[in-house]
Order: C-alpha cells, then sequence, then structure tokens
C-alpha cells in the first residue's frame, strides 16, 4: 500500500480546536485553619467574610479589570485564585490578605463569632480552562492541585511557595530576602516537593510566620528513620568476614585460656612453696618449746628413731622438705628491731646485756654471724649494749671486743653449710 493511499489522521488544526484552552496560571490557594470545628452558623459567616475580603484586596480588583486575566474559585472552606499575567500578583494579594486580618482582627471576630486564621500555598504550573455547570469560567489541572499540596503542608499565617515560584524570585528584590528554603517534603502520593517559606510586608507589619511547619518537621524525623532503617546493620556488613573473625576469636580464647592456666598454676606453686616453709617453721618453734632436741644433722635416725635420709624431719640435711635461710645483718640496729627482722625470717632469738662503748640497746653482736644459713626455727643470739660509761663485762663465749664484731661459729640449732651440727643451746655435743 502507497502512502498516498494510506489512511490520513484528522488535521492538526481540528485537534486544537476540539483541546480546552491551556493555560499557565499563578495560583494563590488559602483555607481557614481549623474550619472544621466551627459551628454550622460560624462557617457560614467565615465563607461570607472571606468572599468579601478578597473582593476588597487591590490585587483582586486590578486583575479583575483586565478581561480573562483573573479566576476565583472557592473552595468551600477556602479559595484558590487564579492570576494569569504577572507572577507576584498572587503574593501581593497573600499579603494584602495577612495585613487585612492583622488590622480587622477584632471586628472580623465579633462578625463570625472566632478567631480567623489562614494558611496559603502559591505555585506556576499549567490549568485547564473550562466551564462550571453555570457556563462560567472555571479551570482545572496539576497548577491548582499542586498549589493545594504546598498549602497543605503550611500553619496558622503561613505563606509557602512551590520551586517553581522562588526560583524566579530568588532573582527579584527585595523578595529574594524574605524567602526562607524548607527544603523537599514528600505530600500525598509521595510526590516529593521543595518548599519555600515567604515572611515580609509590603507597606506595613511583616506578614507570614517564619517558624517550620509541624508537618515539615515531622516529615523530616520520618524520613531520617527510614533512611537508617535501610543501612545496613553491623552483622550484614561482617557477614562475608564471619568465618574469619570467629577463627580469630576462637585462637584467642584459647591462648588466654593457656595464659589463665599457667598464671593459675604458677599461683599454686608459690603457695604450695610457702606453705611448706611456714609448716617447717611452726614445727621447729613448736620442738623448741617442748625442749626436745632437733638431733644431729649428720646423724642417721631422727627423733622419732626414722631415718632422716627418706624422711621428713625438718632438720635432715638430706631428705628434709625444710631448706636453710640466710641470717640477716643486725648488728647496729636497735634491739627490738633486730629481734623482729630475726623473728620475721624465722629465727628464735636469745638476747644478752652486755656493757659497751655503743649507744643503749644497740646490738653489738650476733650468733652465728651474718650470712651463715640455718633452718627455719634455728636460734640466733644477739648482744646489745648497756649503754655508754657502764662498765664491760664479757660472757663466756662471747669476745671482748667493741660494737660491729660478730660471732662466727651457729648458735643454737643451727647447720653450717657443709652439714656438720653447731655447738649450743639445745644441741648435742
Amino acid at each position: 500500500m502507497s502512502l498516498e493511499n494510506a489512511p490520513q489522521d484528522a488535521p492538526l488544526t481540528d485537534v486544537v480546536e476540539r483541546t480546552p484552552s491551556l493555560r499557565r496560571a499563578y495560583v494563590l490557594f488559602m483555607d481557614i485553619v481549623g474550619f472544621s470545628r466551627f459551628k454550622t452558623a460560624q462557617q457560614v459567616a467565615a465563607q461570607k467574610e472571606l468572599s468579601r475580603m478578597v473582593q476588597e484586596m487591590p490585587e483582586v480588583i486590578a486583575a479583575r479589570a483586565d478581561t480573562d486575566s483573573f479566576i476565583a474559585r472557592p473552595t468551600g472552606d477556602g479559595m484558590a485564585l487564579l492570576f494569569f499575567k504577572d507572577l507576584l500578583s498572587p503574593l501581593r494579594c497573600a499579603l494584602q490578605i495577612h495585613q487585612h486580618l492583622k488590622y480587622n482582627a477584632a471586628e472580623m471576630k465579633q462578625t463570625i463569632g472566632t478567631d480567623i486564621k489562614m494558611r496559603m500555598g502559591v505555585h506556576a504550573g499549567e490549568v485547564t480552562l473550562v466551564e462550571d455547570m453555570n457556563h462560567n469560567a472555571d479551570a482545572a489541572g496539576e497548577g491548582i492541585i499542586m498549589a493545594q499540596r504546598v498549602m497543605d503542608l503550611g500553619d496558622e499565617d503561613h505563606i509557602l511557595l512551590s520551586s517553581e515560584v522562588a526560583k524566579v524570585l530568588k532573582g527579584i528584590e527585595p523578595w529574594a530576602n524574605y524567602l526562607t528554603d524548607f527544603g523537599e517534603v514528600r505530600v500525598k502520593h509521595k510526590v516529593v516537593v521543595h518548599v519555600y517559606n515567604l515572611y515580609g510586608r509590603l507597606d506595613g507589619p511583616f506578614c507570614g510566620n517564619p517558624s517550620r511547619p509541624r508537618s515539615i518537621s515531622e516529615d523530616s524525623r520520618n524520613r531520617a528513620k527510614e533512611a537508617r532503617a535501610q543501612r545496613p546493620s553491623l552483622s550484614d556488613m561482617l557477614l562475608p568476614y564471619k568465618k574469619p573473625i570467629t577463627t580469630v576469636l576462637v585462637l584467642g580464647s584459647l591462648g588466654y585460656g593457656g595464659y589463665a592456666y599457667n598464671k593459675s598454676t604458677n599461683k599454686l606453686t608459690e603457695l604450695f612453696e610457702s606453705a611448706k616453709v611456714a609448716l617447717a617453721s611452726k614445727s621447729s618453734t613448736d620442738q623448741k618449746k617442748n625442749g626436745k632436741p632437733s638431733g644431729k644433722s649428720g646423724s642417721g635416725k631422727s627423733n622419732n628413731g626414722t631415718s632422716s635420709g627418706g624422711g621428713t624431719k625438718n632438720t635432715s640435711s638430706g631428705g628434709g622438705i625444710s631448706s636453710k635461710i640466710p641470717i640477716p645483718r643486725v648488728v647496729g640496729d636497735d634491739v627490738s628491731s633486730a629481734e623482729q627482722a630475726l623473728i620475721d625470717v624465722g629465727f628464735h632469738v636469745v638476747k644478752s646485756e652486755i656493757s659497751s662503748k655503743a649507744p643503749a640497746d644497740q646490738v653489738v653482736k650476733q650468733s652465728p654471724s651474718s650470712g651463715s644459713k640455718l633452718l627455719p626455727g634455728s636460734t640466733v643470739k644477739i648482744w646489745f649494749s648497756k649503754g655508754a660509761g657502764s662498765e664491760e663485762t664479757t660472757e663466756p663465749g662471747a669476745s671482748t671486743g667493741d660494737s660491729g664484731g660478730e660471732e662466727t661459729k651457729p648458735d643454737t640449732g643451727g647447720e653450717k653449710e657443709g652439714g656438720a651440727s653447731s655447738s649450743g643451746d639445745g644441741g648435742e655435743e
């Protein structure tokens, strides 16, 4: 089939003539805040007062003087005003209405029976011109719907603008100074609208509401919660590394368990050694109190007749469980301090007083000498000075030298490093 014989569509001019008029409008949409809570009489009075007030606004009067440049569309609790020539017309009209409400608030309250507060939204968009059932000019389309959605976001006294209006006002003074960006807000059907706030004046007081509307703040919080909910959790982010992390944790636990076991084992060993020393010290002290000899270290039998090599007698040098303790040096110390130092390490102390040029109560001699080793519970003898000026005396077995001398022989119950028993109290000759 040739193109000449193909069926042809109707001419484009016929389509245009059958299409309703499409025009760009600057829409001011307003309503009365809390209108549904008014009583019926108050609602009727508020509608009449709103209609009268709008008709008296200078911007409305000027727009009506030009044919086909203005449409007023009542909406029950409010009104939509469509201006077709000037973008600033709905803005000036909004400020004029706010000024009228401020100046005549008391009179309108008396007429209506309650305070009246308005909220407004301004948008620039395409509308379709139609006729209503009374053959009056009317309009419909996205331009009116978007203006209403912008208005619905505001609280009382708010004048909110869409981004289409605000981007023009940003280049016009002083309107650019009166704009506040409230950001993007979700409205009905999840439509996102970029909203600005208008707070300014013409030749009177400032009009509008500078605060952030409650609905916009709530939407910001909801969007933040949704964004947080969509973020991956820590477990999701670590999922690819689950096996390596588990391996590291298991190995770390095993390592710490071994460390804790070794530490506890060392602690038990220290406690066991301390208990052995304390037990040996107590055993030797009890023997001294009861007057029983500790036995010769070189003899083959202990006090109870058992062999010292295989027994547990604490005086045996070969098979005993106790170890010898070095004797600390106490010559030159106070007698009470010296006695306590020797007792602290496990020795029995015998004190004797002698005449010496050293200060009173200062230890001048000790036996056995410091550095020698004895078993816990053995006896160490010390001599302390009577004081300067006293007559010097010599005790049997003690040297007659001045302070600072030391006996070279161990005393009671002591043993030399070679294992031979010492002479003195409690020993066998």
